[in-house]
């Protein structure tokens, strides 16, 4: 994430440098969801399918690093697309897999998931955090320097990558006697020479010598697969809410800059520190939501939490004082959607992991990336345009009324019971 949001803010001026719009903006950051949605699944497939995480990740950081490279030397809007296009497919890959690898981690501890996954989510923001304040003070310095910055931090990234070792799996040796919540599509034998007949199974606990039984008695049991998983009414409503949290969150990345800069005549450098009010608030409420989640269930946080983003996404368009709405407002106005959405969204990533079996995490986990990908392609392009169009008032409503559209997916939700 350091990466990516030393880039943001400095954004829509390339794109000014390149005589675009704030609408090009948002095409660019499209495109980056554009390569998630491409690469996700394919990434995920293989690593469920090799049980290898490490390899398509250390992948993914040398594209970002060809992709960091390119931007540097870009010279043409297309040439941005490209390479932001390989960002995404980088991000699929590091995304899909890493989460993956910790759910693996934690598999054998469930108690302890929700709150490394909302450790996890800190890290997301304390990278999103630093990295604005560093593209902009960079920027100003010369155009070039933010890129060279990414390209030191990617490598370094590469070399911790090359070193992970990843989580001992029970079940690759056949020892694990516990029980394991699974999906398994079962296909028996026919002994009269006929086609096989494939019956998909709906969640069942089974244990692994269940499954060795079944092998023996001309029994096949093959992980769940994307089609089984898109089945599932609860994993569906999960990734409808993350669509929600990255259209909501995606939505001001590419209008903030260019509100900032306009209304209160805000330099790359003060834009980029004007960005900690997005970022630092999930650093606190991210672990708190996590324990909640952890103590009582993610049941009654994420209704809660989404209800009050509802109301939160009109605070940054309200006028305090007549006129604009003073900076301070809108920067606390932005803290509080920040909080809101981090509370949704510390409890909601542990969840995927909740509704699939371990052997099938990656895909799991690449469908979440999917989801959040596209809300952050169509949050962006369609924000970009309202605020073009209407103002930042409206693309503020704008944004609150989609989230109280969607706001029947967070009461719908039923999460799994806990193993």
């Amino acid at each position: 994430m350091l990466v990516y949001s030393t880039i943001i803010p400095i954004l829509p001026f390339i794109v000014a440098d390149l005589d675009g719009s704030s609408l090009l903006t948002g095409t660019l950051l499209a495109v980056y969801a554009l390569g998630i949605v491409v690469s996700a699944p394919l990434f995920g497939y293989c690593a469920d399918r090799w049980r290898n995480k490490r390899a398509p990740m250390v992948g993914g950081l040398a594209a970002l690093l060809l992709a960091v490279l390119a931007m540097a030397f870009g010279t043409s809007f297309w040439l941005w697309v490209v390479a932001r296009l390989l960002q995404g497919v980088s991000a699929g890959a590091i995304w899909s897999l890493g989460l993956a690898l910790v759910a693996d981690a934690y598999h054998d501890a469930p108690a302890g998931f929700a709150q490394a996954m909302s450790v996890i989510m800190v890290g997301y923001t304390v990278g999103t955090v630093t990295g604005p304040p560093i593209g902009g003070a960079l920027y100003a310095v010369s155009h070039t320097a933010p890129f060279y910055f990414c390209a030191a931090v990617v490598l370094v990234d590469l070399v911790l990558r090359l070193i992970v070792v990843e989580p001992h799996r029970a079940d690759d040796v056949g020892d694990d006697e516990g029980m394991e919540e699974v999906f398994i599509v079962v296909v028996r034998s026919s002994s009269d020479g006929a086609a096989p007949a494939a019956a998909v199974g709906a969640t069942e606990t089974v244990t692994a010598a269940t499954r060795r039984a079944a092998q023996r008695g001309g029994e096949r049991a093959r992980p769940v697969g994307f089609v089984e998983m898109l089945k599932s009414k609860p994993l569906l409503l999960v990734l409808g809410m993350a669509v929600v949290n990255g259209f909501l969150l995606g939505s001001f990345e590419p209008t903030l800059p260019t509100f900032l800069s306009t209304t209160y005549s805000l330099t790359t450098g003060q834009v980029g520190l004007a960005f900690f009010a997005l970022v630092l608030p999930p650093i606190f409420w991210s672990p708190v939501a996590g324990y909640v989640a952890e103590r009582y269930g993610a049941r009654p946080l994420i209704p809660i939490a989404m209800t009050l983003t509802v109301g939160a996404e009109v605070l940054p368009g309200i006028t305090v004082g007549g006129g604009r709405p003073a900076l301070w407002w809108t920067l606390t106005a932005l803290a509080v959607v920040a909080s809101t959405i981090a509370c949704a969204l510390a409890p909601l990533v542990p969840e995927i992991a909740a509704n699939v079996p371990r052997d099938a995490y990656a895909k799991a986990y690449s469908l979440f990336n999917v989801a959040w990908s596209l809300g952050t392609a169509f949050g962006p392009t369609l924000g970009s345009a309202v605020f073009q169009y209407a103002g930042w008032f409206w693309q503020c409503v704008f944004c609150a009324s989609f989230a109280a559209v969607c706001l029947p997916l967070a009461y719908l939700y039923r999460p799994p019971e806990r193993r």
